[in-house]
């Protein structure tokens, strides 16, 4: 590749000027737009994660949370868990239990839902 030189000239110089006001928008949008597309999957409304609980978790856990073939999930046995070990527990699953994970069924703003209800 042969690199050119480009020399600035009084010509070049206004036209940099034109373009600057596009150049600082443009900076602005991305300076918004990626602190949102890096920050965590945010968690969905309380009642799709009850509708997700009914058709994903009673199964197994009860309609009640009281346990049925799974454990109970009730606050005081739930306290032991920080939040990022339950999401990992619901998208992976743990290991030597009947627990499944759900990684392939819901997306990470569902998991996130369930953790937090």
């Amino acid at each position: 590749m042969i690199m050119v030189e480009q020399k600035y000239t009084r010509k070049t110089v206004p036209n940099l000027i034109v373009h600057l006001p596009a150049v600082v928008l443009l900076l602005l949008g991305f300076i918004t737009v990626l602190p949102a597309a890096a920050a965590e999957p945010h968690s969905i409304p309380p009642a799709d994660s009850a509708s997700l609980f009914a058709s994903h978790c009673a199964s197994c856990h009860g309609t009640d949370h009281l346990g049925g073939r799974g454990p109970a999930l009730l606050p005081d046995s739930l306290i032991r868990l920080r939040a990022d070990e339950l999401t990992t527990v619901i998208t992976h699953g743990r290991n030597g239990t009947g627990m499944v994970g759900f990684a392939d069924q819901l997306a990470p703003a569902e998991i996130s839902g369930l953790a937090d209800w």
